[in-house]
């Protein structure tokens, strides 16, 4: 992503109830997004992580690809 907006303008675009964007409470206004918790970037100890969660079956595809494919593409 470009910046935080655009991350919440793909949220808004993507029409994905289970996506969710870290970005300023003015972006989420402009694209009609209901904040979750505002000012998180106003804590001293705020510390960001990310996390991608995808179905067992992607990562068994990606592991099955990855260790077949080096071996049929050398």
């Amino acid at each position: 992503m470009e910046n935080t907006a655009v991350s919440a303008k793909k949220v808004l675009e993507d029409g994905d109830v289970t996506q969710a964007a870290v970005a300023s409470e003015i972006a989420g206004k402009l694209y009609g997004l209901k904040v979750l918790e505002p000012s998180i970037n106003y804590n001293k100890n705020n510390a960001t992580r990310f996390i991608i969660l995808v179905p067992l079956s992607i990562l068994l595809h990606l592991a099955v690809w990855q260790f077949f494919g080096e071996r049929i593409l050398g």
